[in-house]
């Protein structure tokens, strides 16, 4: 895994602990149901659930990748 990846990786499992913590479920709740929860909870979160959406499927590729494309890379975060 790149830097950028895994700098992504980080960022996006803070991401994940606020979404807990804001929604009140447990962290092992699935990602949707915590950024769920949070969205009807925080009028500025919905508003960026789509930009939110987009980058969880974008972790989902970038985690299982190795798996599916034998480590190939199919994207790398930018800033």
């Amino acid at each position: 895994m790149d830097e950028k990846t895994e700098k992504f990786r980080k960022l996006f499992n803070q991401l994940e602990e606020i979404l807990a913590q804001i929604s009140g479920k447990s962290k092992f709740a699935t990602f949707d149901s915590k950024l769920n929860s949070a969205c009807r909870n925080s009028g500025r979160l919905n508003v960026m659930r789509s930009k939110i959406g987009w980058m969880a499927e974008l972790r989902n590729v970038l985690i299982h990748e190795d798996k599916l494309l034998d480590k190939s890379e199919i994207a790398i975060p930018c800033e």
